[in-house]
């Protein structure tokens, strides 16, 4: 390629680079990006958004409670249908309360051993909110939460009141 072909080729590149990569074009494209945006709403009631958050003491009943969640996947909530048996087996006198997102509902809703069936929020993901931990009493005497492993987080001490369907031995 000759010496005039290749300073015509790096003009080209030049030009092209300054008209599409400048401050002044990235600067109108930012601003065509800006300008397409929806309106900010400056008078947001942020009081009243934290009402909104889950509390949960207005969607539980008295008595004795286990929450079990599972958030999403429809084989996921067929699944804890046999983990619901088992627990209403191991506490007869436990209301167990499922959480999932609502699109589940009929997986499990049903269920002659669900007590109670509500909607997930990301903060149910907390095994010391639902268990309690400190001075934060809890909303459930045992929580289980099988979409978390278990190796990974800490969901696996329910207060020191577990039991085990299966009876242990000593040889």
């Amino acid at each position: 390629m000759s010496k005039e072909k290749v300073a015509q080729m790096g003009r080209k590149g030049r030009e092209w680079t300054i008209d599409n990569y400048s401050t002044e074009a990235v600067g109108k494209k930012l601003e065509s990006i800006l300008d397409a945006m929806p309106e900010v709403d400056y008078d947001f009631d942020w009081d009243n958004e934290e009402k909104k958050k889950l509390v949960l003491e207005d969607l539980l009943d008295d008595g004795d409670r286990i929450a079990v969640v599972m958030p999403e996947s429809a084989g996921d909530v067929l699944w804890i249908n046999s983990l619901i048996d088992n627990l209403k087996n191991l506490y007869p006198s436990h209301d167990i309360y499922v959480f999932t997102k609502p699109q589940f509902f009929d997986y499990i809703e049903d269920h002659p051993s669900v007590y109670k069936v509500l909607s997930y929020s990301p903060e149910i993901d907390n095994l010391h909110f639902l268990e309690g931990s400190g001075k934060h009493k809890g909303f459930f005497d045992m929580a289980f939460l099988p979409h978390y492993g278990t190796q990974r987080f800490h969901n696996y001490h329910h207060n020191g009141i577990d039991k085990t369907q299966f009876e242990l031995y000593e040889n």
